[in-house]
């Protein structure tokens, strides 16, 4: 076996990433403006984002992330943004109602609830599979939210 060590620095980035980030769209950008001032320049979006700790998170992608409270929560990925230094990712919030522990799966609702959350909140994708526009369900490994 052989030990060897990287020489190019920069290879593995330490922050979130968005992959081929472009301009808004225009329905993007009326939504933005709801939350923040900003401009179709200053802004850039993307299906796909790189994770600091490895991973990449696509759009329609459902992912547990950590509020600043430490609660646990659940979302749909609807898009990721860089907006100067800020890193966010627009998530449709999913509430679980009923588990099956023995079987490793939740039932969730789909609620009208949207919003950012950071970038580096989001901690892993989940296996899912939607019944309804308004349920479904998630398969969890020893997670319970």
């Amino acid at each position: 076996m052989e030990i060897t060590h990287l020489t190019e620095a920069g290879l593995f980035p330490d922050s979130c990433q968005l992959v081929k980030p472009k301009k808004p769209t225009k329905q993007q950008l009326q939504f933005l403006n709801q939350f923040v001032d900003c401009s179709a320049s200053e802004a850039k979006v993307a299906s796909i984002a790189r994770l600091a700790r490895g991973g990449a998170i696509h759009a329609k992608d459902v992912v547990v992330f950590h509020q600043e409270d430490g609660r646990w929560d659940l979302g749909q990925v609807l898009f990721h943004l860089e907006l100067g230094s800020h890193k966010a990712t627009l998530v449709q919030r999913w509430r679980p109602t009923e588990t099956e522990k023995t079987k490793q799966f939740a039932k969730c609702s789909i609620t009208n609830e949207q919003g950012f959350v950071a970038m580096d909140s989001i901690l892993y994708p989940l296996v899912y599979s939607k019944t309804t526009d308004s349920q479904a369900f998630y398969t969890y490994f020893g997670l319970y939210i």
